[in-house]
């Protein structure tokens, strides 16, 4: 029997007009910056969680009704390593049951490093650790020198939106709260990959 994987599943393109952009206060919301993965609840005080910094990247974003987590790796990055580490452990993180279902959300564009990150995350288990796991909508851009849009969900809703870049000059990791500063509640984690 084949194992079945995210490539195997049909999931729909989705394209900017399609999801809104939200402009929220940092006190809302956790940025998950390069080689970082995130993890966050609809009961914690920072409920909303978005990649930071996409352009080139591709994050993988998941939901489901207990937690919600942004994946922004590197290329360097093993996303089923991690996955399995962080989904294995998830029920002592956020206090959330041992299976379940996540609904994923890919971002990014085709360059030719992203093209083997976005087949490594295709050939990906569609369970891992006792959770299914579909990817339900991606927008893997075709134009390899387009950048990718910051994506984010929102955990209380399950809403997937695009997180605005800032403006020019403005260094969100230094205009407001950096992620290394959410590490104080179990329930936000913001760690290296």
């Amino acid at each position: 029997m084949a194992i079945e994987t995210l490539g195997d599943q049909r999931p729909k393109q989705f394209r900017v007009l399609e999801l809104d952009f939200v402009d929220v206060q940092s006190s809302e919301i956790i940025e998950i910056w390069q080689g970082q993965i995130g993890i966050t609840h609809s009961e914690d005080p920072k409920p909303l969680i978005t990649s930071a910094g996409a352009s080139s990247c591709t994050p993988l974003v998941g939901y489901s009704e207990f937690a919600s987590f942004v994946l922004h790796p590197d290329y360097e990055t093993d996303v089923l390593g991690t996955l399995e580490r962080y989904l294995t452990n998830l029920p002592s993180l956020v206090n959330a049951p041992e299976t379940g279902k996540f609904s994923l959300y890919l971002n990014g564009n085709a360059s030719k490093r992203n093209s083997i990150l976005i087949q490594s995350i295709k050939s990906m288990p569609a369970r891992i650790a006792g959770y299914e796991l579909q990817l339900v909508a991606e927008d893997v851009l075709n134009v390899p020198t387009r950048r990718a849009l910051d994506i984010g969900i929102d955990s209380r809703t399950g809403k997937p939106f695009y997180y605005p870049l800032p403006l020019v000059g403005v260094d969100r990791r230094t205009s407001g709260l950096h992620p290394s500063q959410y590490n104080s509640r179990i329930a936000v984690l913001v760690h290296p990959l």
